[in-house]
């Protein structure tokens, strides 16, 4: 035997063992399932390898051996299915998981073990989820469903169609006050549909991420995680249902203090995220004041973490709403194109002290629109501002909106709760300011 036949033999039993490994991975959770009698540990693993074997068999017999061994299974497969309905039983989980078995094993053998793999781990994934997304789906109001459908609608149909032309503004420049501008005329990106439809869809996915996964995990959810899945939908919200809670049960006072202040770390995961997107380039600029306020963020939490007396909210509702509401995206997108003209506008009329001010300004209200704006500008097509300018506009805009978030907590819960979250934010802001001039 040459040294290539020895290898495709071993590329061969490899594949079979992913085979038998996509069976006994689904056949585990089925065998521990209470209510399905189709299979278990034994049967998924023989169906991976009777797809496996099929597959196998096709290169010398012909692929028609794969058809007939998976009508077979069908087959077997819907004379179980209907003699369990006679019985009442009307669930076809299993049988489904039984036919995607099959496929895994036929997968493997073609040369895509890491593929069927991963398919196995998500079927199994998505088994063992059955109370949990059962119970999290039930927390989802119509309302809810039907705006995430528009959206998407709106997302995968009408943004396609969006023009991708970048529509410019030139203004001479004896229209403007003497000495203002020294050019001839000032030219600006007014807005570029595409990008600012992509950018809302951007932000309204990362919000989507948090609101439904709070809503999935409404049942069990703890303080860390309420907090965390909050900020990452809004945590503006968070903190004032936090805060709210802090003045009406005062013995929360210090657990309501780690919410405010774990969701406030979020945002500048978040904030990272979206800079990773939009201008990646940017990303290694960036990370260091915002990464250095996430660590510090997360220092304080822990810290008055420690300080609490053990009791943990189980649940508290924040009220969070659906960011694919279309009215609700409409608002942002038409945001994001105002701070985007006015930062340009700001940076080409004052230089960098203008879009800083507009940086402030924007961060007081909404952090995400300055810092997808500041991305962008790093990359127009006719003035481009520098790495440095746009990470110090972010930084600004992220503090900014962490004083905001301070002021909320003192007067929405109260000086003994907003002292101690203006104290935790003024070391999370001293931080990042320190990174910031250093580099």
């Amino acid at each position: 035997m040459d040294v290539s036949t020895a290898a495709a033999n071993l590329s061969t039993y490899g594949a079979l063992a992913v085979a038998l490994a996509c069976g006994v991975l689904i056949g585990l959770d089925r065998e521990r399932s209470d209510d399905e009698e189709f299979g278990g540990i034994r049967t998924y693993p023989l169906i991976a390898l009777v797809g496996a074997m099929s597959q196998l068999l096709a290169a010398s017999v012909g692929g028609w051996v794969v058809g007939l061994a998976f009508f077979g299974v069908v087959g077997w497969v819907a004379i179980y299915y209907f003699s369990r309905v006679t019985h009442g039983h009307l669930g076809m989980t299993s049988e489904f998981a039984g036919l995607v078995t099959f496929l895994c094993g036929v997968l493997a053998m073609q040369g895509h073990p890491g593929m069927a793999f991963a398919i196995a781990i998500t079927v199994t994934t998505i088994l063992a989820l059955k109370n949990f997304l059962h119970r999290g789906v039930r927390e989802l109001t119509p309302e809810d469903i039907n705006s995430t459908l528009k959206f998407l609608v709106v997302a995968f149909v009408a943004l396609p169609l969006l023009p991708t032309e970048t529509y410019l503004l030139r203004i001479p420049a004896e229209l403007l006050p003497t000495g203002l501008y020294d050019g001839d005329e000032l030219m600006l990106e007014i807005i570029n549909p595409r990008k600012v439809g992509w950018m809302v869809v951007l932000i309204a996915s990362i919000s989507f991420t948090g609101f439904v996964s709070s809503k999935l995990m409404a049942a069990r959810k703890g303080l860390g995680l309420t907090a965390f899945l909050g900020g990452l939908a809004s945590s503006t919200a968070v903190t004032l249902s936090f805060a709210g809670r802090a003045r009406t049960t005062p013995a929360l006072l210090n657990i309501c203090v780690v919410a405010i202040l774990v969701a406030s770390t979020t945002m500048f995961f978040r904030v990272l995220v979206e800079v990773a997107v939009v201008a990646p380039g940017l990303l290694s600029q960036v990370i260091k004041p915002i990464g250095a306020m996430a660590i510090a963020g997360i220092a304080v939490c822990v810290y008055f973490w420690l300080r609490q007396s053990g009791t943990e909210m189980e649940t508290q509702d924040v009220k969070l709403t659906n960011p694919f509401e279309l009215s609700e995206a409409f608002k942002f997108g038409a945001f994001f194109a105002v701070v985007l003209l006015v930062a340009d506008l700001a940076q080409k009329l004052f230089g960098n002290s203008g879009l800083y001010l507009s940086g402030l300004l924007a961060g007081l209200t909404d952090v995400d629109a300055i810092t997808l704006s500041a991305a962008q500008l790093t990359l127009n097509e006719v003035e481009p501002i520098t790495h440095r300018t746009a990470t110090v506009t972010i930084t600004i805009a992220a503090l900014a909106n962490t004083v905001v978030k301070g002021a909320l907590a003192y007067f929405t819960g109260g000086p003994r709760l907003g002292l101690r979250v203006i104290s935790g934010f003024l070391v999370v802001a001293l931080v990042g300011i320190a990174v910031l001039l250093m580099f």
